[in-house]
């Protein structure tokens, strides 16, 4: 029977402060909070204004790691020209290890995650903002050597992330 009680004290008590703030909410004080939050908000439009120049695409596109290679290091950070085809080799890891690759491109390229010694294509992707391995990174075996191969016209930044 106690705990009845001291449940139904704990809900009018809610109500009543719910209410109470509801009421506060829609006098004078209500205009005066609405137009200080604009002002706040007008403020840090101003600050982003003068924040300065916009970033590097590679550092853009690296800073995207928390949400395309959580936990992964990051092994290479490259602007490409694909005039004559592009190509990143990735040495022969040490270790069994995975994966991720992000691009970016001004125009539409083909990137592809291929096996150096089979020729195998592990990954492929098509876009201007390209993440191999959607589903999850391309992982290789301890010694295999591969590339990202890159197909299309103007110039692509990259970041290849590894784990271990």
């Amino acid at each position: 029977m106690g705990w009845r009680i001291l449940v139904a004290g704990t809900l009018l008590v809610t109500l009543a402060c719910g209410a109470q703030a509801v009421r506060r909410a829609s006098g004078p004080e209500a205009r005066t909070a609405a137009g200080a939050r604009s002002d706040a908000a007008a403020s840090s439009e101003a600050a982003a204004a003068d924040a300065g120049p916009p970033l590097d695409p590679l550092v853009q596109l690296a800073a995207s790691q928390d949400g395309v290679a959580p936990g992964m290091r990051e092994v290479l950070r490259r602007h490409l020209e694909l005039a004559d085809g592009g190509a990143i080799e990735l040495p022969a890891p040490t270790s069994d290890t995975c994966f991720r690759v992000a691009f970016t491109a001004g125009e539409l390229v083909d990137v592809s995650f291929v096996d150096v010694l089979s020729g195998a294509t592990l990954a492929d992707a098509r876009g201007t903002h390209v993440h191999l391995g959607p589903r999850g990174p391309v992982c290789v075996r301890k010694g295999q050597a591969s590339r990202v191969s890159l197909r299309g016209e103007g110039s692509v930044d990259a970041v290849v992330w590894a784990s271990p």
